[in-house]
Formats: C-alpha cells, structure tokens, sequence
C-alpha cells in the first residue's frame, strides 16, 4: 500500500521581488495551469498548488518536509534584490525590469528542460504544453493529489522505449527522433547531469548540443532553465527583435548578441533576457 504523507496549507512571507504567477508566465515552464487565483505545478513526482496574495504565497495541501524544496524550486533562496542591482544598466532594462517585476528563473529539472525546448523549436508557448501534456499523460505515471490526476514527465528510460511512429501520433513531428536520441542518451548515462554541473558553460554547451536536432537557442534554454547557468543568454525572435530596436543591432547575430549581453549584464545576462523577453510578449497581447 502506497504510503499516504499529511499535508498541510501553509503560508511564508515573500519580497517584492517575486511573483508566482509572473515567473511561470514568463516562457519558462510548460507544466503550469492557473484557475481562480491559485496556480497548479507538476516537478517530477509532486504536485503544488499555490496563490499569492501580496507578500504572502500559500502553499495548499503540501507534506511540511516539501516546503524547502519548493522555496528553493521558486528561486526564494537567492537574493534578487542584489542580482536587479547589476541588472539597471540602460533606459530598455530598467522598463523591463518594472514591467517583469517579481519574475525569477525557476529551479527546473534538467530532463524536463531538455524535452520541454526540444518540443519548443518552430512552436509557440500552447502548443508546447499540449504536447508537454500529451507526453506526460500517454507515458507518465500517475499521480492522485487532493481528489485529482496528475501525471510524470516520462522517464528517459520509459521514453528511450517508444517509437518515433507512436510520438508521431501526438503530434511533436519531426522533433520525435530529436526526443528519442536525447531520451536515450540521458538512459545510457552518455548525458549526466553530474557530469555537465562539472563542466564550463562551453563545454556543457557543447555536450547539449551533441544530442540530435539540439542547436544553439535550445542548448542555451537548457543551460539556463535546466542548469541555471545565469550567464546564459538564449536568442530566440524576441530577443533579436529587442536587441535590433531598442539596442541598434542591425542584424543579430549569436556573436553580436552574446556580446553585447555579456557586455550589458555579465554574469546576469539570461535573467537580464527573461525580463526583456517578458515584457516584449506583453506589448504585443
């Protein structure tokens, strides 16, 4: 018999500088769904449910011994306050910053990261959390929560075992042997997340992209959600269309835009992009 752990409702109080619904609206996380105020997660074998009312963040029907992994999971172990700092560097930046307000990089499994990016290639952001749903619910594994069914990401393993034909099925295209070469790279241990913590940003950089169909935005998505290598600055259109009208790039290039990233926000330049990329998906809703 399963054993059945006692939750709790608990609540903590939270900066200025976070905001739940923000962060998971910030391109980072395909898991995620929000009904009446309170936000629903699934990270590997747990579920959270959560809402936040001001400086206060609820955390309903949680096992006591989980809290700290879900504030180290939120970022709320680390100090914004002094990364936003080295962040206001320029009149561009400082919009971005008061209009992401509260937004931070989530402590994201390395496995979910890699499927999730591989998925998001020539996507938009719904149609990569239906596929990210239609994997968990077709190969994952159960999970009842407060009368509800939530499911796993699948395992390498377990999807190292399907077919490009069945993941064809649900709809990922041609990125089905993108995900069967990562899953079964990760399941013989060729790709290791000990092994890439270990490794500089370039060599892990290279490591990511060894695995077929991975470019370099992929990579570097996966460096920053999935390693949390905050120097990481992915390119995707919207940060080319920010740097090109706001930082007078006429063409961007990886070189060009690393550059000037580096330049701009050094160690800080993927936190300085998950706000710029924030706000430019916001002025166009």
């Amino acid at each position: 018999m399963d054993q059945v752990k006692e939750t709790s409702t608990l609540a903590i109080h939270v900066p200025d500088s976070f905001d739940l619904i923000k962060t998971f609206d910030s391109g980072q996380n395909f898991r995620y769904t929000v009904e009446k105020g309170w936000l629903t997660v699934v990270v590997g074998e747990r579920v959270l449910k959560a809402k936040q009312e001001k400086n206060r963040l609820i955390f309903k029907a949680i096992p006591p011994e989980d809290l700290s992994f879900w504030t180290h999971y939120l970022s709320l172990d680390e100090d914004y306050d002094a990364y936003l700092k080295e962040l206001c560097t320029d009149t561009p930046m400082a919009r971005a910053l008061e209009k992401g307000k509260g937004i931070r990089i989530l402590k994201q499994p390395l496995w979910e990261m890699t499927v999730c990016f591989i998925l998001s290639q020539n996507n938009n952001i719904p149609r990569i959390k239906k596929l990210v749903d239609a994997l968990c619910t077709t190969y994952g594994v159960p999970i009842h929560h407060e009368g509800a069914v939530f499911y796993t990401l699948p395992t390498p393993e377990r999807l190292a075992a399907v077919s490009c034909e069945e993941l064809r099925l649900l709809g990922v295209g041609y990125r089905d042997r993108y995900l069967v070469d990562a899953a079964e790279r990760f399941a013989k241990g060729e790709i290791r997340e000990a092994s890439l913590k270990e490794m500089s940003t370039a060599e892990a950089r290279k490591m990511l992209m060894s695995i077929h169909g991975v470019g370099g935005k992929v990579a570097d998505c996966i460096l920053l959600f999935g390693l949390h290598r905050y120097e990481v600055c992915p390119h995707d259109v919207w940060i080319k269309r920010v740097f090109k009208e706001q930082y007078r790039l006429e063409t961007v290039t990886e070189k060009n835009g690393y550059a000037l990233a580096r330049e701009r926000w050094g160690d800080y330049a993927g936190l300085a992009q998950q706000f710029l990329f924030y706000t430019a998906r916001q002025q166009q809703k």
